[in-house]
């Protein structure tokens, strides 16, 4: 809102400035211009051309009314809605479109009559202010008094609004770029340009301060945006900012063959720019606000608020100052005149221009009798199917572009300087497109061939190509030996490259595969052309064209006689395979075994022995259950099932058998604890009997005499255990004699007899010799003491 406040301090300003100045006098002819003045509504702003009926509509803003004018008089006058500020004529439809900015709406006018209105933004408070046709559909641009940051532009096709496009803050000017389908609306509110394609914004492109009028240039394909704020103005290239160009306080702006010509407010200055650079300038009448081109006769017009006339350029200088009526802000150029709306008194004036036109023609050679081309010539397209196609232009640089489908021009486009009359000669040459036929179904390196309008063409490969002219051709694929064919012949309107599939049907065989050997439900398979064709039936057949194939033929854990071979089938055949069983390794280890110690591996219900720590067994495919075994030791695991069907490799691990080894004792009290020692281990006990677990092997044991004097009959031993052993002890006291004098006291030493194991396990007998020796012995000693003790 702010832009728009500070837009209108700016207009109040001017229409001050207007008010003050004195009216130039207006004659019937200024320097060979014919002027007339002609009475309109209020404050007239903007004006439209009827290229079908040849009526000029003049928008009155101050009085809600369009003024209709025809033959330099008002011929009607249309009431429409409040505050109108904008028109467009529809060429297509031929309707006229009027945004009436304060009612919110279009008012769509035929002829002299409104037919429709249409509210446009899609909600309160959107406000029509600028229009653009484009290919039969009305842009407009809204702006929303209420809704802060938020622009509409409302599309209309016919008399229906069919969609409103969301844009940013304060749309104000909208232009299209016929090249890509953009167009481009500048945002004021935001410094932005939305651009539209189709119904979306595909993008948003930041700009200078306070973008307004924006235009396309069809000369050089830019866009180029007028930021009133920033003084400067932006060229844009497709969605991309290229160039700033610095202008003070630019306010219009138009192109034309030549340059693209911007209006200065503060410097009465008009900026020539070639591209994106300016090149010049052109000093014109007081408070220029706005700039026309004339393509019918290439001049440039400029309309001076303050001074109340017209600029007229020619290129790169104003040749003409053509007063006006009060206030001049808008102009229209049509095939007969130039209009100008004076805002100030409330009038047209109508200016007649004399016009200088020169034909430039093209003339074509090399396209057939009939066939339509075209010329377009800046923007402005012209098709004939004669020869020749002219154009009357005014003098003025051009650029042309010749197309005919199909047909190739030269030269295709190119640019003339327009000071007399011109004649461009232009020569087409058909474009060729390539024809390819494409075949399946022959073996690799078989010659066809393809006839197209009577030309022959051989290949072994699977295309053949033939590159033609546009045109319209027969074609006929020949025959191969053998072989049918499908399309055998057509015909082609050659318009782009086209490819035609031709497929080749060889006469079929059947090769059949029969087995035998493997059990019933056994699958097996044939691989022949890079297909597998597998069964657990004892046949495969396979139809084939005629052919030379590679076949292989496999079938898990059986083995083909015939693994693989090759057949060149011209008739049915039939292969013979026979299968056998395959043989696989079987290898068998043993750990816990003493190193030579024979064990035994049962495979169902076979034996086989060896000393060795692995055995290596040759079985056919199958499944097999396996065990081990070996005398006084087990296997942790004693079986496992096997599914033979590779190479195959099973652990065992053998333990030492268990075995008990039970001692009885007998003549101890009852309670007495008495000891047995076994593989350095001494085992205790108070019952009668003791039982000691022991793997298989070979033990030395000892039995000892116990604390309350009770001596076994079997001291010591040794025994292998492989089987549960039982061994009986008996036990006796030992006797003690004692003697005592007055000076002395003798003590006899208890008497064990202690007897050898025997070799076999049984309990011993007790030797009384033996004993008597050591009962000698002893007596001796105490004897020999004795007398020791006395000679002290």
């Amino acid at each position: 809102m702010v832009i728009v406040n500070k837009i209108l301090i700016i207009t109040l300003v001017l229409l001050y400035v207007v008010s003050i100045i004195s009216i130039i006098p207006i004659t019937s002819a200024t320097q060979g211009f014919k002027t007339t003045n002609i009475s309109v509504g209020s404050f007239p702003t903007a004006m439209a051309y009827d290229s079908n009926n040849g009526y000029v509509y003049v928008v009155d803003s101050g009085s809600g009314q369009v003024s209709v004018i025809s033959s330099s008089t008002v011929i009607a006058t249309i009431s429409v809605g409040s505050d109108p500020t904008a028109i467009v004529y529809d060429k297509q439809n031929g309707l006229i479109y009027v945004a009436n900015t304060l009612s919110n709406s279009i008012s769509i006018i035929n002829r002299t009559e409104v037919i429709a209105t249409v509210t446009v933004g899609g909600g309160i408070g959107y406000s029509p202010v600028a229009l653009l046709c484009v290919n039969g559909l009305i842009y407009v641009a809204n702006l929303n008094s209420y809704k802060a940051g938020v622009g509409i532009v409302s599309v209309i096709n016919g008399t229906k609004v069919v969609c409103n496009i969301q844009v940013e803050c304060h749309p104000v000017c909208l232009v299209y770029d016929p090249s890509n389908g953009y167009i481009y609306v500048s945002d004021t509110g935001f410094a932005t340009v939305s651009v539209i394609k189709g119904e979306k914004v595909i993008a948003t492109i930041s700009v200078g301060q306070a973008p307004r009028q924006i235009i396309y240039d069809p000369y050089n394909g830019l866009v180029y945006v007028l930021n009133l704020e920033s003084n400067s103005t932006s060229v844009i290239n497709g969605t991309s900012v290229i160039c700033t160009i610095s202008v003070p306080y630019p306010v219009a702006i138009a192109y034309s063959s030549s340059y693209v010509y911007i209006v200065s407010l503060c410097n009465n200055t008009v900026y020539m720019i070639s591209g994106t650079k300016v090149v010049g300038n052109i000093t014109v009448g007081q408070s220029p606000v706005f700039i026309t081109y004339d393509s019918y006769n290439g001049l440039v017009y400029v309309a001076n608020l303050g001074s109340n006339s017209l600029s007229v350029i020619n290129s790169s200088r104003v040749i003409y100052q053509i007063p006006t009526g009060n206030s001049p802000r808008f102009i229209l150029a049509t095939p007969s005149a130039v209009y100008v709306a004076d805002s100030g008194s409330n009038e047209v004036t109508e200016i007649s221009v004399c016009k200088i036109i020169y034909y430039l023609t093209f003339k074509e050679s090399g396209l057939p009798v009939g066939k339509s081309w075209t010329v377009c010539v800046n923007g402005t397209n012209e098709t004939s199917t004669s020869n020749e196609i002219t154009f009357i232009l005014p003098p003025g640089m051009y650029f042309y572009k010749v197309y005919s489908a199909y047909y190739i021009p030269s030269p295709p486009q190119g640019s003339i300087t327009l000071s007399s009359n011109a004649t461009l000669q232009i020569s087409f040459t058909p474009v060729k497109f390539n024809l390819t036929f494409e075949e399946t179904g022959l073996v690799s390196g078989t010659k066809w061939a393809v006839c197209v309008n009577g030309t022959v063409s051989t290949s072994t490969s699977s295309r053949i190509c033939f590159l033609l002219p546009y045109g319209y051709y027969e074609y006929k694929v020949l025959n191969v030996t053998g072989y049918k064919v499908t399309p055998i012949m057509g015909y082609i309107d050659l318009t782009s490259n086209t490819t035609i599939k031709v497929a080749f049907y060889a006469m079929l065989y059947n090769v059949t595969f029969k087995e035998t050997g493997l059990p019933k439900g056994v699958s097996w398979s044939v691989c022949i052309d890079n297909e597998n064709h597998t069964t657990t039936a004892c046949y495969i057949t396979i139809t084939l064209p005629m052919g030379v194939y590679e076949y292989k033929v496999f079938s898990s854990h059986y083995m083909p006689n015939v693994t693989q071979g090759t057949i060149n089938l011209t008739m049915n055949e039939v292969i013979n395979i026979k299968f056998t069983v395959m043989n696989y390794t079987l290898t068998i280890f043993e750990s816990g075994l003493p190193s030579g110690y024979e064990w035994t591996v049962n495979i169902n219900g076979s034996n086989y022995t060896t000393t060795m720590n692995e055995i290596n067994i040759t079985l056919p495919y199958g499944e097999y259950m396996v065990k081990v075994y070996s005398k006084y030791y087990m296997p942790i695991t004693e079986e496992e099932f096997v599914n033979l069907s590779k190479n195959t490799e099973l652990q065992f691990t053998f333990v030492p058998e268990n075995f008990t080894i039970t001692f009885e004792e007998t003549g101890l009290p009852s309670g007495t604890t008495w000891t047995v020692c076994i593989d350095g281990r001494n085992y205790t006990t108070t019952s009668s009997s003791l039982t000691i677990t022991l793997p298989y092997g070979t033990y030395e044991y000892r039995i000892f005499v116990t604390t309350n004097g009770y001596s076994p009959n079997v001291t010591q031993g040794t025994l292998t255990l492989t089987q549960v052993v039982k061994i009986s002890i008996t036990y006796k006291q030992i006797t003690t004699t004692s003697t005592t004098t007055t000076s002395t006291t003798s003590t006899t030493t208890p008497s064990i007899t202690t007897t050898p194991p025997p070799t076999t396990v049984t309990s011993p007998t007790l030797n009384t010799a033996f004993v008597v020796g050591i009962a000698i012995v002893v007596v001796i000693v105490i004897a020999a003491a004795i007398i020791l003790l006395r000679r002290k």
